[in-house]
């Protein structure tokens, strides 16, 4: 969801990047490589797509493939929210799927409830709130208010309803395949999907789950995994981060001095740890009394706040947030891509496949002028 509390902000702090307001066409950076064999590449190619009108926005995104990428959340455009010439209502957009050549937008579930409720004259359509796939024709949704994990092959979509674990929808999911998911919610709400039934998992406070993050072994099996819950408000304001590995088999609170408002997290196996969110931070190890360090000084463009953390290895690594912001860690040092810059962008989610980074969210003009947009860099 939009962070409505930094816009008076961004636009002060951005306000030398209006002109760049509104691009859509493709763009490339040349930034100075720097040596060494374990560094990779900065040169990304960028193409900024806009989706919808009125207030639509995109919640996340998953690369399957260059050809083969998934974006949800709500989408709204001239064929939405009135009625059909049978007099039944056209709800938004909630996914859109890349093909290669263009977005294709979709809603998923919505046929199946269109001939079951046609008698009724109404169908509801859910934003959907996060995407997970394990091939192009395994691919995991859920949505906000949803007590539904929706799965399919990109045509044809069914839903598994959790009526015990979680009432609610969920907002981050994970898993090595589809019989070993873990789906995080609010509250506090860590779900294990084990291809028959959810199962609850305990932690120990009620802020919502904003990322969860992990590696699998040969078998499937997960070896570890980092489940991140945050807020900045409510009864209990705080971040926690849990860590699960093979050697534990519990969600163990590692964090030690992060702030309060941290929104995604990322490692590389055998490497470093990272949470961003109000600041973005790195600590190599948990234990001997290691503690978090800032990445970016106070006055690097790239601490303004940073929503989302993915990458390929520990030498190929990007982030991206408010302003537009996206920056990228060849294994040496970071680069932002200035020309991306836009005061009116969030970027929430982000992911990174091999030499294709794709980041997604909102261009928030007010509360009624919001699009969908998603900033594409191919190298």
């Amino acid at each position: 969801m939009p962070k409505f509390l930094h816009i008076f902000f961004i636009i002060v702090i951005a306000v030398g990047a209006l002109a760049l307001t509104g691009i859509n066409a493709c763009r490339s950076s040349s930034p100075t490589q720097s040596g060494g064999g374990d560094t990779t590449s900065h040169n990304f190619t960028w193409k900024i797509d806009t989706l919808g009108t009125q207030t639509s926005y995109i919640n996340d995104v998953c690369i399957i493939n260059d050809t083969d990428i998934w974006v949800v959340g709500e989408i709204h455009n001239d064929s939405t929210d009135r009625n059909d010439s049978a007099g039944f209502y056209l709800e938004p957009f909630n996914a859109a799927h890349w093909d290669g050549a263009k977005w294709n937008l979709v809603r998923i579930g919505w046929e199946k409830m269109y001939v079951d409720t046609n008698k009724n004259n109404s169908v509801i359509v859910y934003p959907m709130s996060c995407v997970f796939a394990f091939s192009p024709t395994d691919i995991w949704v859920s949505g906000n208010g949803q007590k539904t994990l929706d799965y399919g092959d990109g045509r044809n979509w069914n839903g598994i309803v959790d009526n015990g674990s979680y009432d609610g929808g969920y907002t981050k999911m994970w898993g090595t395949n589809d019989h070993n998911m873990l789906l995080g919610g609010h509250n506090g709400t860590l779900v294990r999907w084990d291809g028959k039934s959810f199962n609850p998992i305990t932690l120990d406070n009620t802020n919502n789950v904003e990322d969860i993050y992990g590696y699998m072994d040969a078998s499937g099996q997960i070896t570890e995994a980092m489940c991140l819950t945050s807020s900045n408000s409510g009864t209990n304001p705080g971040t926690q981060l849990y860590q699960y590995t093979q050697s534990h088999l519990y969600w163990e609170p590692v964090n030690s001095n992060l702030p309060i408002a941290m929104t995604s997290t990322w490692f590389s196996q055998g490497g470093s740890y990272y949470c961003v969110g109000d600041g973005a931070y790195k600590i190599s190890s948990f234990g001997n009394n290691n503690t978090w360090q800032q990445m970016f000084s106070t006055t690097d463009t790239l601490s303004y706040y940073v929503d989302a953390i993915r990458g390929n290895a520990w030498n190929d690594i990007v982030i991206a947030g408010t302003n537009g912001t996206v920056g990228h860690y060849n294994g040496s040092s970071w680069w932002r891509y200035a020309e991306l810059a836009n005061p009116y962008d969030e970027l929430w989610r982000a992911d990174m496949k091999n030499n294709l980074i794709v980041a997604v969210g909102e261009r928030y003009y007010n509360g009624m002028q919001r699009i969908g947009v998603i900033y594409m860099g191919k190298r």
